[in-house]
């Protein structure tokens, strides 16, 4: 910038002041991986895969009525698991597992050769995604379905040498359906790990958080409070018509969900038996972690610290970090009804 004043002393003359600041060195583009694309792209060639060694395995064309309707009670006894899940996760879901459970004897039995049965699967794991509104949604959604799959109703059961040929062949078809289930469940599970929110970063690399500042009304008039602008930062993830604001996930949060999701998918391969099914589970076990650890790169490691008494964001910012303006951090984490007094009590934050 360059500054122009005239002289003082001398008439006709002028001095001329420039500013310069040290740019650093030279940073070029790097090339990277859209993570949350390829989980996508591997938990699509999953559920593929798990249909193609569902119609590869299950058939009841040319059994007998009693082995049909034994395996069609036990794959009615496995939606029964499945739909206790559902419920807990979302109410959208569950009514979709009935649906589903209602229509087993029309997907399941001779002629119907079994393959809808995986795209209906995959339709009632997806059914209530429409009505999370959140990232906690997403979270229950990820845990519920991981637990599903290494839930003991949906196990499978052993083929023994010593049983008879008719409770073998009714044996393998229910592990079908049961395999089925298990690997659209986990495909999904997998897959929403990518709509859950990445950590917004500043350009110092520290998390920002969003603050809505208090209402209030103009002086002198009895005009209901005025509602202020929201604090504008990438880290908004959800905001509803109170102002609420949904703070990012925390290292622990993702940590969980990761080591959640690698229990499942180890669970799962050692059960599959499909040389194909088993190359698509990997696959997916790698993008999982492979997208979460991007994630904890970017996520600060948070620990719990407890004021010593009442004081405002702005003291404890400056006490922990001697920065004031880290005070963002302090509150976009917890539930704190103004800044400018904190109560003793413990604190989630940042480490550094």
């Amino acid at each position: 910038m360059a500054i122009i004043k005239p002289g003082t002393e001398f008439v006709g003359v002028c001095t001329i002041g420039f500013a310069f600041v040290e740019a650093g060195e030279l940073s070029f583009p790097t090339s990277g991986v859209a993570t949350g694309q390829k989980l996508i792209s591997s938990t699509d060639a999953m559920t593929d895969s798990a249909s193609d060694a569902f119609g590869k395995s299950f058939g009841l064309d040319g059994l007998p009525d009693f082995l049909q309707n034994g395996v069609l009670e036990n794959a009615h006894d496995m939606m029964g698991v499945a739909i206790k899940t559902l419920d807990r996760v979302n109410s959208a879901m569950g009514d979709a597992g009935r649906l589903l459970d209602g229509d087993l004897s029309v997907l399941l039995m001779p002629p119907s050769s079994g393959m809808d049965f995986t795209n209906r699967l995959q339709r009632m794991w997806r059914s209530g995604d429409a009505l999370f509104r959140n990232s906690g949604d997403i979270i229950s959604k990820i845990k519920g379905l991981s637990g599903l799959t290494v839930d003991r109703g949906l196990a499978p059961r052993g083929v023994w040498k010593t049983d008879s040929k008719t409770t073998q062949i009714q044996t393998e078809q229910t592990n079908a359906v049961a395999q089925a289930m298990r690997t659209t469940a986990l495909a999904e599970a997998a897959r929403s790990v990518s709509s859950l929110p990445q950590p917004p970063i500043s350009q110092a690399g520290n998390i920002i958080t969003p603050v809505r500042l208090p209402q209030r009304a103009e002086a002198g008039t009895d005009a209901p409070p005025v509602k202020m602008p929201l604090l504008t930062h990438p880290a908004v993830t959800s905001l509803d018509d109170g102002g609420v604001i949904e703070p990012p996930l925390s290292y622990d949060t993702l940590t969980e969900i990761r080591d959640t999701l690698n229990n499942a998918i180890d669970q799962e391969l050692l059960r599959v038996t499909d040389d194909a099914l088993f190359l698509a589970l990997n696959t997916v076990r790698a993008d999982v972690n492979r997208d979460i650890s991007q994630r904890l790169e970017q996520t600060e490691k948070t620990a719990l610290l407890t004021p010593t008494d009442v004081v405002p964001a702005l003291v404890l910012a400056a006490d922990w970090y001697d920065s004031a303006a880290r005070e963002r951090d302090i509150i976009g984490r917890n539930p704190i009804t103004h800044p400018g007094f904190v109560p003793v009590a413990t604190l989630k934050v940042p480490v550094r």
